[in-house]
């Protein structure tokens, strides 16, 4: 067995109270990545995201159903974000060749830490339900995040309505005002999982509908 998997191996999980008001889950990440780097373990996306999924298993399980498995979909996601902020990553690295933490992404994982130790443990409080991946809202948010229009976005800061009418598998400017009713609901899903850059690459496209 590896140092880095004994380590990892003997992580308890918090309780949902005691991270209840952490804001993000990227702040979360920042912790768990904090700890595997004091810990000497490299931060790799399979060691992070194991780790975090151990710590704070109500954030990162993936539904009511199998609350004992991880949300590969979400893990990746808050990772993401921790990495492509231009200003103030909290990660630096990627997927593929391993992350190293920034100091701003040390900064909030110690905050993170000191927000999680002065928190009283309180097993009354409710753990809030975590979405089904069955739920509509939820697929089509990841469809859209995957779509080759927002990875174009990313990248330009462009929108074009050519990946819509592609996504939808619609004649070009037809059914508008269906698939604006759909990326409506989307958005606010979008706004729920605090997907700022997405949130408005989806108000640039609706505003076009």
């Amino acid at each position: 067995m590896s140092k880095a998997k004994e380590i990892i191996d003997k992580i308890k999980p918090y309780s949902y109270s005691k991270y209840k008001d952490v804001s993000s889950n990227e702040k979360l990440g920042a912790y768990t990545a904090c700890f595997l780097e004091e810990k000497g373990v490299a931060i790799t996306f399979n060691y992070l995201c194991i780790a975090m999924f151990k710590f704070f298993p109500d954030k990162f399980c993936c539904d009511e159903e199998f609350k004992e498995y991880p949300s590969v979909d979400r893990l990746n996601r808050t990772l993401m974000h921790m990495s492509i902020s231009k200003n103030s990553p909290l990660l630096n690295g990627s997927a593929k060749n391993g992350y190293r933490l920034t100091d701003y992404g040390r900064y909030i994982g110690k905050e993170t830490n000191s927000l999680i130790q002065g928190t009283v443990d309180d097993k009354s409080i409710m753990i809030p339900k975590v979405d089904s991946y069955k739920s509509s809202p939820l697929e089509d948010y990841r469809k859209i995040a995957s779509s080759e229009g927002y990875k174009k976005y990313q990248e330009t800061g462009e929108t074009s309505m050519d990946y819509i009418w592609s996504l939808y598998r619609v004649i070009p400017y037809t059914q508008q005002a269906s698939i604006k009713k759909k990326l409506i609901t989307i958005r606010n899903k979008v706004k729920e999982e605090q997907d700022n850059m997405c949130y408005e690459y989806l108000n640039k496209i609706i505003t076009q509908l």
